[in-house]
């Protein structure tokens, strides 16, 4: 042990001490720390190793790649670039150009990847649409449609006259 780790000992066993906490407690809580800690690294393991090989296999692809494959992506990039300089101002541009213009020039490439992603796109777009069209429309029933104006005003008028 060096000095630099005894001295550390000895300060966390004088903080325990100090705290009311016998080696038992502390004992206990470094279990728990510990559990904590295998619990974490068991969950976290998994998804380092299916992300380790994910990188080698693009590795291997772009050591690999099909003819044609640099000059594509440096043409989408560039499109990037160029979304990136037509976003003077708002925020909301910035968000939604570059991803756009690189898509256009995606979709140059690749239609039918762009056709199915569109038409995927598109339907979850319907379905969230939906969804918030059926939310709204239940919320605008619960507190809109049930009482009339007239009922409105008089329960509030009732409330009032029973306040003061």
């Amino acid at each position: 042990m060096s000095f630099h780790s005894t001295q550390l000992l000895r300060v966390n066993v004088n903080m325990w001490r100090s705290q009311g906490l016998n080696s038992k407690k502390a004992s206990h809580s470094s279990d728990i720390i510990a559990s904590h800690i295998q619990e974490t690294y068991s969950q976290a393991k998994p998804k380092m190793q299916s992300l380790v090989q994910w990188g080698l296999d693009s590795y291997e692809y772009l050591q690999n790649a099909p003819p044609g494959f640099f000059p594509r992506l440096g043409v989408i990039g560039f499109a990037g670039l160029v979304g990136l300089l037509f976003t003077r101002g708002s925020k909301i541009k910035k968000l939604v150009y570059p991803p756009g213009f690189m898509g256009l020039a995606a979709s140059i490439y690749y239609p039918q990847q762009a056709i199915a992603f569109a038409q995927v796109t598109g339907e979850k777009l319907y379905d969230w649409g939906l969804r918030g069209y059926i939310v709204i429309e239940d919320l605008w029933k619960e507190n809109f449609q049930k009482q009339s104006r007239r009922q409105w005003f008089l329960a509030v008028t009732a409330q009032s006259n029973h306040l003061g």
